[in-house]
């Protein structure tokens, strides 16, 4: 489980996750009782490389956008 601290309303964000195996997340949260908005409701990082979120805090909500397959050229 993910959970994201200290955002500001309106905040724009860029993370990457390094998945070392084939891990999932299985719940994203945001503090203050938000909720987590993925394309399709699932998250779900690159097996053995990186992904790319970006996200966009609105109304104490966390709109996420996915990336997948960042791997070494």
């Amino acid at each position: 489980n993910v959970e994201f601290d200290n955002w500001r309303e309106g905040g724009m964000y860029t993370f990457f996750v390094e998945n070392t195996g084939s891990y999932t997340i299985s719940a994203m949260t945001i503090t203050g009782g938000g909720d987590v908005y993925s394309k399709g409701g699932s998250i779900n990082p690159t097996n053995n490389g990186f992904t790319k979120y970006t996200a966009i805090v609105i109304n104490g909500n966390m709109i996420l956008n996915e990336e997948l397959d960042f791997q070494v050229v």
